[in-house]
Order: C-alpha cells, then sequence, then structure tokens
C-alpha cells in the first residue's frame, strides 16, 4: 500500500517538474540533444524521457538565470538558432559519417559497390 502510494507520489511529481520546467521555445533543441545523448553508448539503456526531463531542467535553469538579469531574449534567439543549424547540419554531418563507414564495411565484406572494382 504504502509503496503503491510512494510510486503514484513520483509519477505525479514527475508530471509536475515536466510541466512547470517547460520552455515552448526549446522543445526542438532539447529534443536534438536528448537525440545526441540516445546515440552515446554510455545513455543507450537510460530512457529517453529521463534525459528530457535533465535537459529540460537544466535548460529551464539556465532561463530562469538569464531571464533573472535581463537576457532571456538573447537566449530564446541563440537556442532558435542553435536548433535551426543542428537539425541543418546533422544529417550532412551523418551522411559524411556513416557514407564512409557503410563503404568501408562493404569493402572489407568483399560486397560489390557501384563504383568500385574486385581485385
Amino acid at each position: 500500500m504504502l509503496a503503491e502510494q510512494i510510486v503514484q507520489f513520483l509519477q505525479q511529481l514527475f508530471v509536475l517538474v515536466n510541466d512547470l520546467t517547460a520552455v515552448p521555445y526549446a522543445v526542438a533543441f532539447i529534443t536534438l540533444v536528448v537525440s545526441l545523448f540516445k546515440r552515446v553508448p554510455f545513455f543507450a539503456d537510460i530512457p529517453a524521457q529521463y534525459i528530457h526531463l535533465v535537459a529540460q531542467v537544466a535548460f529551464w535553469v539556465v532561463y530562469a538565470t538569464l531571464n533573472h538579469f535581463g537576457h532571456g531574449e538573447q537566449l530564446q534567439q541563440w537556442t532558435e538558432a542553435a536548433a535551426i543549424v543542428l537539425q541543418t547540419l546533422l544529417p550532412l554531418v551523418v551522411s559524411l559519417f556513416g557514407g564512409s563507414w557503410a563503404y568501408s564495411k562493404a569493402v572489407d565484406a568483399n560486397i560489390p559497390l557501384w563504383g568500385y572494382q574486385r581485385t
């Protein structure tokens, strides 16, 4: 009985913290951060919702601090710009590194590719 109450309390606390620390213009940036962290082997076993909550709370602390000192507008502009730049460059970086990795694996496995000649 007590364990069920503790679980319910923690679930409600999780929802409350998630709702209170949400910064609407940072959603795209935080989602990108979470997707990048999920690619790191150390964080692969941690559920994405927990990584998202930690990133969101950390961003909210920065947001609240900068708003207190009158720099909230700059944070919003930098966050939106960073999200746009990351969304634009991420496919390019993945295709560059992923393409060369896939090519080297195909060569190692002796799989013929167009433009590749076996010797």
